[in-house]
């Protein structure tokens, strides 16, 4: 993408080096290079002794010698002298313009040196020569690639969107780095450059690559610090208002390409205050205080803060996967640059329960209470992911379009999705969920040629699948272990039919577990090519001491245990934060004989110290707990269809017998005795969806029945429960 906005045409000018030769004294040799457009900095302002004017000739300066290579920045040349009472300043716009600009992608990170009595500030760069030259343009033909999918015609806070999300599914938090698995040489973990380079980086690499994608498009973005947070985002102007936006701690942080948060994109700073910032020494690189800068609230209410997921481009709007584990949405919304808003917003597919629930790894009665889908867009069809299989969404069908084969659903479930190089690439897991693995359990990406899945859509719906609009992506990766990428191609010539067995569990407060098993009856014929590529395992030949950065904000999320003998269940919720959060942590036993369940919350602060605190919570300010202790035993399963909300005895009406059919069941499950209800009758008798069945459903039932027998109106249970609530 060019720099369109803020710059300076100069495209005709040159800039003149003077170069005084030994063998000819007094003869000025001239050598000519076109200038690059230059970024129009007069919004830095006055930095410390320095005038407005000063700051901008300062910081053109610093752009032009890191741009050309130089061993130095000569002030002086452009009419500014430095001296004792200005040198911090001069730094600091040195600091902005390599940590915010291109120029600077290959600067190195550590001590600067520099001299008032010459006016200078000595470069270091990683590479020397004609190997600079060679990676120069490589990582800015990087910048380059990511911004070939930016288009002119988005307004600056959908291009924010689009890097925003971008960097966030393509690139990771460095664990590996953070927890000293691996040393990085020359703090390769804290720079644009070494995000580039490994694929990985903590908080201060983020915010820089962020800055230079933004800075090259003519939106102006600057670095944010916090000395008591230990951590780094950005400021960004969009409309001349500034916004906050982390991009970092809206990485999902667990290597799961396509969970994103959109918690910190374009916030007030009160926002920001109240999305673990909770700090009051926010400061830009010149040392100016940002707590209390005024924001406007104009994306307060943004259509991206209702995901979880990344957001893509469709069409001439924005897709994005909305909704609850037992309900997710393929949400289609078209945007209005003007307005600053979404003018309009579409359902293209509701996912049916049985595709939206991840189970816990080896127990399908307990299932984590967050969804794991992720969309892609290619060539104009969207792409989704369910636990064991990917789907397609073309032209108003849905249809599957690959299935794990029996090797990879022993390996785990999908979590993560990406599309790369003519391949969908999916990730295998079973519940990792903690920070400190991702820097030593890599996720394994397996590829699909993309072709393969657009000619089973173009079978399925035939339509022709438009060629040449592929998702442009570069993932880069870089694992402690050698890395393996398996590329397989999947034709089948029969499609198969199905049996659906449909099981649920239900459980106090939680949503309702749905187990799908999917059977085979017409085995698919299937010819399958295999690729596989091994990287060697990164070497590194230094050993750099870590700055320590603040560790990101991680929960461990509650699981649910089933078991016939005694148990103690332990679930703990790990914050690390110094902002005191809201938590509801529930356990849930089945069993015959008495069971003891506990529950920990453990508080890290900035340091390791900890305070642990059982059945109760301690904190700074209030924090909620709840814990819930209940028995229930599952019936067998059945092939029948999901029976509708309220009707508990399945005889096709909601009436005062459904609600007598639920106090049964619930005096039955209180007392430890056999269940009365299938799964089937236990999800249609929670007709309130707290995951419990008791008298609260049963007085629902009959609330709604009364209704139904005094007015004329026709009006669903849910529909009935959703205006109690309301009013």
């Amino acid at each position: 993408m060019p720099r369109k906005k803020r710059l300076k045409k100069t495209a005709t000018a040159v800039i003149s080096v003077f170069l005084l030769t030994q063998s000819s004294p007094g003869v000025i040799v001239v050598a000519e290079y076109d200038i690059p457009s230059m970024p129009d900095f007069s919004y830095i302002g006055d930095v410390g002794s320095l005038s407005a004017q000063q700051t901008r000739t300062a910081a053109e300066t610093v752009y032009e010698s890191l741009y050309f290579h130089k061993d130095n920045v000569d002030f002086s040349s452009r009419g500014v002298k430095m001296n004792n009472r200005n040198a911090d300043d001069l730094i600091a716009i040195y600091r902005h313009v390599a940590a915010c600009y291109d120029v600077g992608i290959l600067v190195k990170k550590g001590v600067i040196s520099y001299s008032p009595y010459s006016s200078t500030i000595s470069l270091s760069y990683l590479y020397s020569g004609s190997e600079y030259n060679e990676k120069f343009r490589e990582y800015n033909g990087m910048l380059d690639d990511i911004l070939s999918g930016v288009s002119e015609s988005w307004s600056d806070e959908e291009k924010a969107l689009y890097l925003h999300d971008y960097i966030a599914v393509r690139f990771d938090y460095d664990y590996p780095a953070y927890y000293g698995a691996v040393s990085r040489q020359d703090k390769e973990q804290y720079s644009a450059y070494g995000m580039l380079k490994n694929g990985l980086a903590v908080c201060e690499g983020y915010s820089e690559l962020y800055a230079k994608l933004l800075n090259r498009l003519g939106i102006e973005a600057q670095l944010v610090t916090s000395d008591e947070l230990r951590h780094a985002w950005n400021i960004i102007c969009i409309d001349g208002n500034h916004y906050f936006v982390d991009v970092a701690w809206d990485d999902s942080f667990l290597g799961y390409k396509g969970i994103v948060k959109h918690d910190n994109f374009l916030r007030t700073a009160d926002e920001m205050f109240d999305e673990n910032h909770d700090a009051n020494d926010w400061k830009d690189v010149f040392g100016r205080n940002l707590n209390s800068i005024e924001v406007p609230d104009n994306f307060s209410n943004a259509f991206w803060l209702g995901t979880k997921k990344a957001i893509k481009r469709y069409q001439d709007g924005w897709l994005a996967l909305t909704g609850t584990v037992k309900s997710t949405k393929v949400e289609y919304y078209r945007y209005d640059g003007t307005s600053h808003s979404a003018v309009s917003s579409e359902t293209l597919y509701t996912l049916p329960s049985t595709d939206s629930i991840w189970f816990v790894w080896g127990d399908k009665r307990s299932y984590w209470t967050e969804s794991f889908n992720v969309a892609e867009v290619v060539s104009g069809v969207i792409y989704y992911t369910s636990p064991t299989a990917l789907y397609a969404l073309y032209k108003g069908r849905n249809m599957k379009v690959y299935e794990l084969n029996d090797v990879e659903k022993s390996t785990g479930y999908i979590y993560g999705m990406y599309a790369d190089n003519g391949k969908l690439c999916y990730g295998l897991d079973t519940e990792r969920h903690n920070a400190d693995k991702s820097g030593t359990v890599p996720i394994k990406y397996n590829g699909i040629a993309i072709r393969s899945l657009e000619e089973k859509v173009e079978s399925e719906t035939g339509e022709t699948v438009p060629s040449g609009t592929s998702v442009n992506t570069t993932i880069i990766t870089t694992t402690t272990k050698p890395t393996t990428t398996t590329t397989t191609t999947v034709t089948t010539t029969k499609k198969p039919t199905t049996t659906t067995t449909t099981t649920a569990t239900t459980t106090k407060e939680s949503t309702t577990t749905t187990t799908t098993t999917v059977t085979t009856t017409k085995k698919p014929t299937t010819t399958t090519t295999t690729t596989v590529t091994t990287t060697k395992k990164p070497t590194t030949t230094t050993t750099t001491t870590l700055t320590t950065t603040k560790k990101p904000t991680t929960t461990t999320t509650t699981t649910l245990t089933t078991t016939k003998k005694p148990t103690t269940t332990t679930t703990t919720i790990v914050t690390t934060t110094k902002k005191p959060t809201t938590t509801t942590t529930t356990t849930v036993t089945t069993t015959k004989k008495p069971t003891t369940t506990t529950t920990t919350i453990v508080t890290t602060t900035k340091k390791p110290t900890t305070t642990t605190t059982t059945m109760a919570t301690t904190t700074t300010k209030p924090t909620t707990t709840t814990t819930v202790t209940t028995t229930t035993t599952i019936t067998t399963t059945t092939t029948a269809p999901l029976i509708p909300h309220g009707d508990a005895n399945g005889d096709g009406r909601v009436d005062a017998v459904d609600a007598s059919v639920i106090l049964a069941h619930y005096a039955r499950i209180s007392t430890g005795s056999r269940a009365i209800l299938s799964r089937e009758q236990q999800l249609a008798a929670d007709v309130n969806g707290d995951g419990i069945i008791d008298a609260v459903d049963a007085s629902c039932i009959l609330s709604y029945y009364a209704y139904l027998s005094t007015h004329t109106e026709t009006l669903s249970i849910d529909a009935f429960i959703d205006r109690r609530r309301t009013y």
